[in-house]
């Protein structure tokens, strides 16, 4: 969730920012309407940077082993509104911290307002974990 917290944008974009100018450097608009690119982005979590990429116009689809991210995707992207939702990720943790302030740490989410719904450029999918390593031993 911080992924998608004002918290973490800094952290988000310094390692978000060198992917996506890569994306616009190597496939950029001009030429996408001619040869409709499709990004990929495997591993890819609760999809933020799948997002960014959404709203730059390139067709994107995320996937991943986990089911929870696709639900936690699908929820982020079609029924919270900004700053709606909010948890406390550090709340059963009780070492390494300067001050119980930082114990009780609350990270609103998402940061923006998103609007998918009428975007046909955003798929996610899951892959269950099994089916991969059952693919793998074959």
């Amino acid at each position: 969730m911080r992924d998608w917290s004002e918290e973490r944008a800094k952290e988000r974009d310094d390692n978000y920012k060198h992917i996506i100018n890569d994306v616009i450097e190597l496939f950029p608009q001009e030429k996408k309407s001619k040869e409709n690119y499709q990004i990929l982005i495997p591993g890819c979590a609760v999809n933020r940077l799948g997002y960014e990429l959404v709203k730059l116009g390139y067709d994107v689809e995320g996937n991943d082993y986990l089911i929870l991210n696709g639900v936690i995707s699908d929820y982020i992207f079609n029924k919270s509104k900004k700053y709606e939702n909010y948890i406390y990720p550090f709340i059963y943790s009780f070492s390494n911290f300067w001050n119980e302030d930082d114990v009780f740490k609350k990270f609103c989410f998402p940061d923006v307002d998103i609007d998918l719904k009428n975007n046909d450029n955003y798929h996610f999918h899951h892959m269950q974990f099994h089916i991969a390593i059952n693919t793998l031993k074959h």
